[in-house]
């Protein structure tokens, strides 16, 4: 059975034709993760109770050192550990590289706005070396401090363990950006796939020729704040069926848009659903009972009643 959650994440809902009745299926296409095992075997670097000392460093914050020396450097040293092991794997696991050719226009967040990234694995691990030489030289300093000083925000402030925390989630965004845009390759391939879903940030508008009759255009600009949208337009025999409109206002670029859709989806992948389940229905009306598809998409007075009801929320 299809959990809708999983959308997305653990493959792509897709639309593709019966070949005995021609009508229009709601398919998934697996996502399969290339880099799975690599990342498996990296996220496990990562010591279980990791999080745990990470709070324990919070806790600690305004205390003196006194009684607290010992764990802060403990903790620190164990980080050192972490470190070098990462180094060690990304510099002798070549397959890691793959990561910095896909990661760009990936929406973990389909309204959170500021999520590009970049990956060059090369420069992360300069940069990782960089946090290594960093904590030693912290451990030092903290060896050499009063007792009676206070563990303050600066100087929390001045432990690496946070950017790897950090780290660890970045490394399963970036290999489910490779995985999720392996499959879009496969969707692009495969003749039989008619439509797929995506969590591509920005604009957006593929276009998928349903019939020869029917071709949709799904509209979105995923991870762009109150700027973001998900719209579905349909043409039929080059008529597009636009009954609604969204005042859109991009706030960054000084720039504001009317966008005209058919049907209007929420910012989740869960949609995703929604929206081939509407496109199935209305192709396969269209191609099952055409005057009745025209009746319900084409009819004028349904055209101006919803056009009424755009012009008031606007």
């Amino acid at each position: 059975m299809m959990d809708n959650n999983k959308i997305n994440e653990k493959y792509l809902l897709t639309l593709t034709k019966d070949s005995k009745t021609g009508l229009i299926e709601i398919c998934e296409e697996e996502i399969i993760n290339p880099l799975e095992n690599q990342i498996t075997e990296l996220i496990k670097i990562w010591p279980e109770d990791f999080d745990d000392e990470y709070d324990n460093l919070i806790k600690l914050i305004d205390k003196t050192l006194k009684n607290n020396k010992n764990i802060i450097i403990s903790i620190l040293k164990n980080l050192s550990f972490l470190i070098k092991n990462i180094i060690n794997f990304l510099r002798t696991t070549p397959e890691i590289k793959y990561l910095n050719n896909y990661n760009n226009r990936y929406c973990e967040s389909y309204q959170r706005p500021f999520q590009e990234f970049n990956v060059n694995t090369d420069n992360l691990i300069l940069e990782i070396e960089e946090k290594y030489k960093l904590n030693l030289k912290l451990i030092q300093e903290i060896e050499l401090m009063d007792d009676n000083l206070i563990f303050n925000d600066l100087l929390f402030d001045k432990i690496v363990i946070s950017f790897f925390k950090m780290l660890k989630s970045n490394f399963i965004t970036w290999s489910n950006a490779v995985s999720i845009n392996e499959t879009y390759k496969l969707c692009f391939k495969d003749k039989s796939v008619l439509a797929f879903s995506h969590r591509i940030r920005g604009w957006a508008n593929p276009k998928f020729n349903i019939t020869e009759n029917l071709s949709v255009d799904i509209k979105t600009n995923f991870g762009y704040g109150k700027s973001s949208y998900f719209l579905l337009v349909i043409n039929f025999k080059n008529l597009d069926i636009i009954p609604f409109a969204e005042w859109i206002e991009y706030k960054f670029i000084n720039k504001n848009d009317i966008l005209f859709y058919t049907k209007k989806f929420k910012l989740v992948n869960t949609e995703w659903y929604e929206c081939m389940k509407f496109v199935k229905y209305s192709c396969n009306l269209s191609i099952e009972d055409e005057k009745k598809f025209i009746d319900t998409y084409l009819n004028k007075k349904t055209l101006n009643l919803k056009k009424k009801k755009t012009i008031k929320n606007i």
